[in-house]
Parts: structure tokens; sequence; C-alpha cells
């Protein structure tokens, strides 16, 4: 059986691609790309006598879901999931720590409010659930 031994390899490669692929398929990984706007500016926060300003990253998925993240330095400090709804040029919404370095379970959500004004959003944090005051812009990327 000469070039048997050669042949076996390229045959189990591409069965390995193809059951990858079905897998991905059937489990939902291959699938159309939604739209995520990205959104990219600061976040200034005071608590405790101390201020701190972080970039704060938001992905939006419309309709779909959104999350945020503040990171310090390129770390990540804390991320998660964000619910926010928009009536004309006002964003109200919730942001829920999930992860990052600086999490630790039972961090309370976190209510803000924000004006759009074009690839703009300037808002702020509410002291009460948020523990302390903070404000924040976001420019659409």
């Amino acid at each position: 059986m000469p070039g048997c031994a050669k042949r076996f390899p390229m045959r189990l490669g591409w069965f390995v691609i193809a059951l990858v692929i079905l897998v991905l398929a059937v489990e939902g990984g291959v699938s159309r790309s939604e739209a995520v706007d990205r959104w990219e500016g600061i976040a200034v926060a005071s608590a405790g006598g101390q201020t701190v300003a972080f970039n704060f990253i938001v992905l939006v998925n419309p309709g779909v879901s959104a999350s945020w993240e503040w990171r310090f330095r390129g770390v990540q400090l804390l991320s998660g999931p964000l619910a926010a709804t928009v009536n004309g040029s006002t964003v109200n919404g919730t942001a829920y720590s999930a992860g990052g370095v600086a999490f630790v379970p039972g961090i309370p959500p976190c209510n803000f409010t924000g004006v759009i004004a074009g690839n703009r959003v300037d808002g702020t944090f509410d002291p009460v659930s948020c523990g302390g005051q903070g404000s924040f812009f976001l420019i659409k990327q």
C-alpha cells in the first residue's frame, strides 16, 4: 500500500475541519454577525475623598444587548451588562458589575443618566446607587 500513509493524514485533516464547522454551526458559533456600536470615553468617579478617571467603553448591539467596562492603565477594573432606555436625546440606565479585577460579589447596580448629542453622550452617575459622585462622556467610534 504505497502512498496510503500520505493520504490518510490529509483525509483526517479535512474530516476534523468538517467536524469543527458542523459543531460550530449546530451550536450557533457560525452565524450572521450582528452590528455592534462601540462607544469610548472617560468616566470620572469620586468616593471617599478620592477622584479617579477611567477609560469607559460601552458596546451596544441595538435592541439585543449592551455591556460596559472601566479600564485603568489597560487593566479591566469592572465590567458587566448594561440596561438602558433612550427617550429622544436622553438615555437612562443601569450598569451591573459582573467581572474585572475590582469585582466582588454584591456590588450594587449603578444608575446613570445622559444626554445624546450626535455621536457623543455626556452623563452622570447616580451618587446614591453608585456609592459616590461621577460623570462620563462617550463618543461613538
